[in-house]
């Protein structure tokens, strides 16, 4: 597209050298040279194949022709993708599309896309509102299921949902996004789907998803919550005893309950002034994973809060004979107001949680803010935190700047000759 015309007919002469065609109507310089392409489709093989992409509807005569001819190819197409677009952008592309393997939908998926028939699709990634919109049928070969729930303050169809998650047998990913507030299916038994292998729920009312949906052969769970907590209400100040994983007590989460967990992350920073992100990770071989990321308001007893999170999930999984722990606390992205936060003190709730006080903890990582204070609480022999300790690592890279000496970018001690 940006050589001479000489080149540019030279090249759409060659025979055999285009087997697949990308359209992209976001600049409207394009759409002529998108039309000579569009050209080349029509009288080409069956084979050809065309991935289709708009980021904005413009609505004027040359996009309009472009798309008027291009509607007629939607047969060869594998890969469809929508951002920022209108209604009568859509009523272009209403004739089916069989060989459509992808398709990215970032406005509320409307009826009538491709005649609502998807048998091939294989990677959702929509936007929908209040239900889902398609016959659930259609989507025997969906591999990934990505659906973000545009208006998040209306109640969706639960049916809607788990209906679709139920009939699409191959599904090995899923992530939903803003599913907060459900309409129905409470008194529907849960749906087991042996097949999927990664969940990310992202501001998600968990405690329903997971009450209505099992995955036991899963292999990865990542749930992200900013000022929620798992059941999806406001992160309101609660009692110290109150953990951010309470929820989880009336959910059978069968990747947290099957299996060793051998590697146990915690991530904390103070994002803002009045709140703090911390982020939880569990490890068991090399493929299990799970992520929580949360933020905590910083009132009251927060700090009580998140050691009584902690303690809630260790009661929820099981530990193996060994365990790596990792704990790190991010320095301020900018100075507060707050003298401990522009000292980089760490936070009591790391050194002073259930995790300091694990007898299967052999290896423990930190970084450079918590040296100091691991240090003291390694050397208090009254209360013995980590008793089988054998190595203890620091990333030296983490210091502030004001420090200089000379060490490795990671500096181990290990108590025991072996290691």
């Amino acid at each position: 597209m940006g050589v001479c015309r000489s080149w540019n007919d030279k090249i759409c002469g060659l025979d055999g050298l285009f087997t697949d065609i990308a359209f992209d109507t976001s600049i409207s310089a394009t759409i002529s040279t998108a039309t000579k392409f569009l050209e080349i489709a029509e009288t080409r093989s069956n084979n050809l194949r065309i991935y289709a992409r708009c980021i904005v509807w413009v609505g004027d005569p040359a996009q309009q022709a472009l798309l008027s001819r291009l509607r007629l190819q939607s047969w060869r197409f594998v890969c469809f993708e929508v951002e920022c677009t209108s209604a009568p952008f859509i009523a272009y592309f209403n004739l089916p599309a069989p060989r459509l393997l992808r398709l990215v939908h970032t406005p509320a998926l409307p009826e009538g896309l491709f005649a609502s028939s998807f048998a091939s699709l294989r990677v959702l990634d929509a936007s929908v509102n209040r239900h889902f919109p398609w016959p659930i049928t259609t989507f025997s070969n969906l591999v990934a299921l990505r659906l973000e729930n545009s208006h998040s303050v209306h109640r969706f169809c639960a049916t809607s949902l788990f209906d679709l998650i139920g009939r699409a047998h191959h599904l090995e990913e899923l992530r939903l996004t803003e599913f907060l507030r459900f309409s129905g299916g409470s008194e529907a038994k849960p749906l087991v789907h042996p097949n999927l292998k990664y969940v990310r729920l992202i501001q998600c009312n968990l405690q329903f998803i997971l009450q209505h949906l099992l995955f036991p052969n899963a292999t990865g769970l990542r749930v992200e919550s900013y000022n929620i907590g798992l059941a999806g209400e406001p992160d309101l100040p609660v009692t110290e005893d109150m953990g951010f994983f309470s929820p989880l007590q009336v959910c059978s989460v069968p990747i947290l309950e099957q299996h060793l967990f051998t590697k146990v992350t915690v991530h904390m920073q103070d994002l803002f002034e009045d709140k703090i992100y911390f982020k939880l990770g569990l490890g068991c071989g090399k493929t299990r994973t799970i992520d929580f990321t949360v933020t905590f308001q910083k009132e009251g007893p927060w700090e009580a809060r998140v050691r009584s999170s902690i303690n809630g999930i260790l009661q929820r999984i099981r530990l193996g004979a060994r365990i790596e722990l990792s704990l790190f606390h991010h320095l301020p992205l900018l100075p507060f107001k707050h003298p401990s936060l522009y000292r980089g003190d760490p936070p009591l709730a790391l050194i002073d949680s259930p995790l300091f006080r694990l007898p299967q903890v052999t290896i423990l990582r930190t970084d450079y803010s918590l040296l100091q204070a691991t240090i003291l609480r390694l050397a208090d022999l009254e209360h013995m935190n980590l008793p089988n300790l054998k190595c203890y690592s620091f990333d030296i890279d983490t210091r502030p700047a004001s420090v200089d000496f000379a060490l490795p970018a990671e500096t181990v001690t290990c108590f025991d000759p072996g290691l």
